[in-house]
């Protein structure tokens, strides 16, 4: 479980990407939950720490984390 903080009692969204190139496949997809879904809370997680680094400041979710495989 990953622990958001300010997030507790809220829907939240969360979208995993492995890669940076898989995020980039995902992105209309996230753009079209933020617009639908505008009150959830989005979670963007990478398994990646490159993909995590360049995208760590992504302005359309609400968190960014890399977790990586333990």
């Amino acid at each position: 479980m990953i622990k958001v903080p300010d997030f507790e009692g809220k829907k939240v969204i969360w979208i995993h990407a492995a890669s940076l190139g898989e995020f980039e496949q995902g992105k209309p997809l996230i753009e079209r939950l933020k617009k639908d879904y505008s009150k959830s809370k989005i979670v963007l997680t990478f398994f990646s720490p490159s993909g995590y680094e360049v995208r760590k400041n992504y302005e359309l979710v609400n968190h960014v984390k890399y977790i990586p495989f333990e």
